[in-house]
């Protein structure tokens, strides 16, 4: 991958720096928000299943 110089600059000055962590944090949320709330559905449909066979057991 080549970077002109003046994208050199932007890319290593701390403002470049910045734009491009907040550029990822934005990606990894896109990817992992839903993959977060999908955890948490799981987590508690889990929780659900397993108060429901503690009950059928008593």
């Amino acid at each position: 991958m080549s970077v002109s110089p003046e994208d050199h600059n932007k890319i290593t000055s701390t403002e470049g720096v910045e734009d491009a962590l907040e550029h990822l944090e934005q990606k990894f949320r896109k990817i992992l928000d839903p993959l977060y709330s999908d955890l948490r559905s799981l987590h508690f449909r889990l929780l659900e299943l397993e108060e429901h066979s503690k009950h059928q057991d008593s």
